[in-house]
């Protein structure tokens, strides 16, 4: 009862609050999906309406299913302050109120910019799940980089990312029950046609400094329109590494049309054999006001399923 109190209460201040500004103006948007699949048929529905008031948005939104009303959502942003935007977000289920964020992003701090948030959710009450901090815009050894942090429970994730043009690096530390429980190294190359990232995971062994597993994925643009990515799953057992998955994705873009096909390899003696894959075309129609996306998913096993999006 409370939290659901809480709720409404935000919910009900941020309406009267824009109601009160000389400017109002409201925009909707519908859409309606059906999915069908092998063995069944699959509906979804949102409504969002939004009102803008200088420089303040509230957006609600409904969405249900095959089983009725699924959730609703309210968002309120707004600054603050000339520099400092604040953000509320509370979501209701049939029953409750599920969730409610609180956030304040762009905060300076000293050369820094500091964005916090904290996440409110449903047990037997609300309760103070998990708490988040994004430290922005700092530098560390003359190069830009950001700090992330999140805490909820007896988790807790520290995150700090370099970067240098078009470099990044990551170092990511995960903490359970305040024991180190993953750690983990992201490099990032972005060029103009092609990108390439490797993420090594450790674990808290007497040799940490040598990693477990790691995903090496490379994206290529080859054509206009045409591109190509190829993820690889490997591990390091001693002396060597050895290769466990292979991913490829090509894409097509023509137009309002857009056709996918994802295949994954596993080794098979010397050679790779594939497994699973899937070919998905969407396509996109307007008509005035009305937008229609169609999307038909095929695998190995022939028909997997088939969307219509109806979008106001």
């Amino acid at each position: 009862m409370f939290s659901r109190f809480i709720g409404v209460f935000i919910m009900l201040y941020a309406a009267i609050a824009l109601a009160g500004t000389a400017e109002l103006s409201l925009t909707e948007d519908f859409w309606a999906k059906t999915t069908l699949k092998r063995d069944k048929i699959e509906l979804d529905t949102s409504l969002a309406l939004s009102l803008s008031a200088d420089k303040s948005d509230l957006d609600f939104t409904w969405k249900g299913d095959e089983n009725g009303f699924s959730s609703f959502k309210t968002v309120l942003e707004t600054e603050l302050s000339e520099d400092i935007g604040g953000r509320v977000e509370v979501l209701f289920d049939a029953e409750k109120v599920e969730s409610i964020k609180l956030k304040e992003y762009d905060f300076p701090i000293f050369e820094a910019y500091l964005d916090l948030e904290t996440y409110f959710k449903h047990k037997d009450d609300l309760y103070l799940y998990q708490v988040s901090l994004d430290l922005d815009e700092f530098t560390l050894a003359r190069l830009p980089a950001s700090l992330d942090l999140v805490r909820r429970e007896e988790y807790l994730r520290i995150k700090l990312t370099i970067d240098r043009e078009v470099d990044s690096i990551s170092l990511q530390g995960i903490w359970k029950k305040g024991t180190l429980y993953e750690g983990k190294t992201t490099f990032d190359h972005n060029g103009e046609a092609w990108s390439i990232k490797e993420v090594l995971i450790f674990k808290p062994t007497p040799s940490i400094l040598h990693p477990e597993k790691g995903t090496l994925t490379l994206d290529r643009d080859i054509l206009d329109g045409l591109s190509a990515k190829i993820t690889c799953d490997h591990t390091f057992p001693t002396g060597g590494i050895e290769v466990t998955k292979l991913i490829s994705t090509v894409k097509l873009e023509r137009g309002e049309f857009d056709l996918t096909w994802k295949g994954t390899f596993s080794p098979v003696g010397t050679a790779f054999s594939l497994g699973d894959y899937d070919l998905t075309l969407a396509a996109e129609a307007k008509l005035n006001d009305l937008t229609v996306n169609t999307v038909l998913k095929l695998d190995e096993d022939g028909f997997a399923s088939f969307s219509v999006k109806l979008s106001l």
